[in-house]
């Protein structure tokens, strides 16, 4: 698209970080402009109109409110949608900006997606009114063109006359809302919709008494088929070319898609298979969003169990690549010689066994993505072929000169710390900074327990289909001592964990019974059962682990298992453990 033709945007905040952030967002898709004044805003708008203002509101000058009050108070500024940033969440300041004049709000910091998505919608959104705007002129100029504009029209369109009875209406009125496909021209509007909430007849009824316009006015509706709508209405008083008054004009704005993803962005607790809606895992969604569509290396990090295949897969299926290959290969598993053959291809003869040419996985991932999974354990030789890969793109398969190329995206994951493997001399430098383009960093489940219900619901769902059972869930004390365990096995030591208790159990309800025995004590020996936990039913097994650890001293056992000698002595009886 020409320069020319993009949306002008007007960012304004006395803040250089957060104009920058939102100039790295917005350039190359919109024109941008800056400012970091409410003054330097109001004398940028006299001499260049923008099409949409990012307005924060704490500044120093002059707040943003007052700013926006400015703005719409002058006729040639007052349809400039305007957002604005804000730091508050509190209903009132919301409210207030809107009663102002803002079209939307936008909390700080910024979510990417979330300002990329409104920002598009509201100049979306603007257009559509300007679209709306030539119809009305239109509308007044020749009537005769106006059933072609309203069938070239996004929002929904119904014309009444002084008695309510319909004289025009368009399709896209029936596509918001199913009551109006059974109504015909002369219709009475109130007769045809018996079974509405009347919204839009309220609206168009106080048109026709007060004969004045009534604007952005704001409704949910069940739409005549029982799905909530989210709805924006405009009425105008219907006049002739002589002035004369005829009717009534609606016009039916649909923005349920609008509110529906503002709900989904406030907070995301999975985003493509991932799971988790702590902090951590809210910054892990926003950098696969960033990454996803560039072609740098990304190097995904973490202790094993993370999810760090997981999140490559989320990097591919929602970039650019998705529709291309995705091939996977181990880099632990196989030795230097078998590596690069795997890596690059093959010819026949190349080595002892080599029967045939084969095609390596590089070539397989052409035009989609290559996942070097353990990358931490490649040799120095294979590093260095791999380097040359990633800046050039070529590679040689073993025993040929005949250079390839491969349009090919790596991401790379490993569990070891590659820093640390280069101080030490086993890992190249110049390879891990060629890696370390992007890095994505695991937290441990540990450091994000809020996450582990949202887990455990997760693959309940997941081992109820898998092994046909009605599991509902876990019991409190399970769901206690999952809190408390430290998990050195991350999501995957939490998901064997539940696939285990889902063979043994046999009731709709996960207990402590059905769990392995080392999840009840943590790696400092201290008790990871929750106080109340004793009543479910620890089975034999925990206690012989309680006391394999303490070699046979019931005292020290009872201690580890949280509970009293006493307790431990009925316990030792009642499963019949002998000394």
């Amino acid at each position: 698209m020409p320069n020319s033709e993009k949306s002008l945007i007007l960012m304004v905040d006395d803040n250089l970080k957060n104009l920058q952030v939102l100039g790295n967002l917005l350039e190359g898709i919109y024109r941008t402009a800056s400012v970091v004044s409410s003054a330097e805003a109001l004398a940028f708008v006299k001499r260049k109109r923008p099409d949409l203002i990012l307005l924060d509101i704490m500044m120093p000058d002059m707040d943003g409110y007052h700013t926006c009050r400015i703005l719409h108070e002058q006729p040639e500024t007052c349809d400039i949608p305007v957002i604005f940033l804000t730091a508050k969440r509190d209903t009132d300041d919301v409210v207030k900006g809107f009663k102002i004049g803002a079209v939307d709000y936008i909390i700080k910091p910024f979510n990417s997606a979330e300002l990329l998505v409104r920002v598009k919608t509201h100049l979306a959104l603007k257009k559509s009114r300007e679209q709306h705007q030539i119809a009305m002129e239109a509308l007044e100029v020749s009537k005769l063109k106006l059933d072609a504009v309203f069938q070239n029209i996004p929002e929904g369109i119904i014309m009444v006359d002084e008695n309510m009875r319909v004289i025009q209406h368009n399709k896209m009125l029936e596509q918001i809302c199913p009551l109006f496909k059974n109504i015909t021209l002369d219709t009475p509007l109130p007769q045809a919709m018996q079974n509405c909430e009347g919204k839009c007849l309220k609206i168009l009824k106080d048109t026709l008494t007060f004969r004045k316009q009534i604007r952005e006015y704001h409704v949910s509706c069940s739409s005549g088929d029982g799905s909530e709508k989210n709805l924006i209405l405009n009425c105008s008083p219907l006049l002739e070319e002589n002035r004369t008054f005829e009717g009534a004009l609606l016009v039916i704005r649909d923005i349920t898609q609008l509110r529906v993803l503002e709900e989904k962005l406030k907070e995301r607790h999975s985003f493509k298979q991932i799971i988790g809606k702590a902090k951590s895992m809210q910054h892990i969604y926003d950098l696969v969003e960033q990454v996803a569509d560039v072609e740098s290396t990304v190097l995904i990090t973490g202790e094993s169990g993370t999810g760090k295949e997981v999140v490559m897969e989320a990097i591919h299926n929602a970039g650019i690549r998705s529709k291309g290959p995705l091939v996977r290969i181990n880099c632990s598993v196989l030795p230097e010689n078998i590596m690069e053959s795997e890596l690059f291809g093959h010819v026949r003869g190349a080595y002892t066994g080599a029967v045939k040419d084969r095609i390596g996985r590089a070539q397989l991932a052409d035009g989609g993505t290559l996942f070097l999974d353990e990358i931490g354990d490649l040799s120095p030789f294979i590093q260095l072929k791999l380097l040359r890969f990633l800046e050039r793109k070529e590679y040689e398969r073993v025993g040929d000169s005949k250079t390839f190329k491969a349009d090919v995206r790596i991401i790379a994951a490993t569990h070891v710390d590659l820093a640390e493997r280069v101080r030490q001399g086993q890992f190249r430098e110049d390879f891990f900074y060629r890696l370390k383009v992007m890095e994505i960093n695991l937290p441990p489940l540990r450091e994000r327990t809020e996450d582990i219900p949202l887990l455990v619901k997760h693959f309940c769902d997941f081992f109820s289909k898998q092994f046909n059972k009605q599991i509902t869930g876990v019991s409190d004390s399970v769901l206690a001592l999952f809190m408390r365990y430290p998990w050195p096995g991350n999501i995957r030591e939490l998901k064997h964990a539940l696939e285990h208790a889902f063979i043994l159990c046999s009731s709709n309800k996960i207990g402590l019974k059905h769990l392995p025995a080392e999840l009840f004590f943590d790696q400092k020996s201290t008790p990871a059962l929750p106080d109340t936990a004793h009543d479910e039913g620890l089975n034999a097994d925990i206690i012989r682990s309680a006391l394999d650890r303490t070699y046979g001293n019931k005292a020290q056992a009872a201690k580890l298992l949280g509970m009293h000698r006493s307790t431990l002595y009925r316990k030792l009886l009642e499963f019949g453990i002998q000394k």
